[in-house]
């Protein structure tokens, strides 16, 4: 199976990591993953990510008139591979 992602998408989520210190960039060398991040960190940092991400799918449903039931229906679907958007 082949994912599409656009590179935007990517470079936000990059920026997102960085942002949060999961990632630090060395210019000239690349992308890493910091020594010493305690599990707690992570589990902070991957609370966040994920409130960031529920606050950008709540927006985007209430945009669209969804109501909570549906888009916790169709999160639910995609969750368990019910339901894919190509």
């Amino acid at each position: 199976m082949a994912l599409r992602v656009n590179p935007a998408t990517v470079a936000r989520a990059y920026r997102h990591l960085v942002e949060a210190g999961i990632l630090s960039v060395r210019r000239g060398e690349g992308t890493f993953v910091p020594e010493g991040l305690s599990s707690e960190a992570v589990a902070t940092i991957r609370r966040d990510e994920l409130a960031r991400a529920a606050t950008e799918y709540a927006r985007t449903a209430a945009e669209l008139g969804v109501a909570l039931g549906e888009a916790e229906e169709t999160l639910r679907q995609v969750w368990n591979g019910e339901r894919k958007h190509d």
